[in-house]
């Protein structure tokens, strides 16, 4: 379903979407996405990992977020990291599939991808 959902985004916006595995700390890309949570705290190691390689300007841009809803990324300067941007969402809490989480899922993804 995410692969069907990005190619329909391509075809909407004319720009070529590459998904990439690996450390993100280190890929030069054009944005690299990370989950937070609301509060807008560091959200697992991967987050940490990125932080700890862009260092305090990417920390202290972060902090000047504020609080984030489900679904309203931001994104900051990458700063010391070899992408772009760092874009900071907030992703639904999964309970199943019996609330809004799907279409806040999406939600999540078309707007992050939008951002970047």
């Amino acid at each position: 379903a995410l692969y069907k959902y990005l190619y329909t985004m391509k075809k909407k916006c004319c720009r070529t979407i590459r998904m990439t595995v690996g450390r993100l700390e280190v890929q030069g890309t054009d944005a690299i996405v990370l989950p937070c949570t609301s509060q807008m705290s560091i959200a697992g190691a991967l987050a940490y990992d990125v932080f700890m390689k862009a260092q305090k300007d990417l920390v202290t841009a972060f902090r000047s977020i504020g609080r984030l809803a489900v679904a309203t990324p931001r994104s900051t300067p990458g700063f010391k990291l070899p992408a772009s941007k760092v874009i900071h969402v907030v992703a639904p809490m999964w309970t199943g599939g019996r609330g809004t989480e799907i279409a806040d899922l999406h939600r999540t993804y078309s707007n992050c991808l939008k951002l970047a």
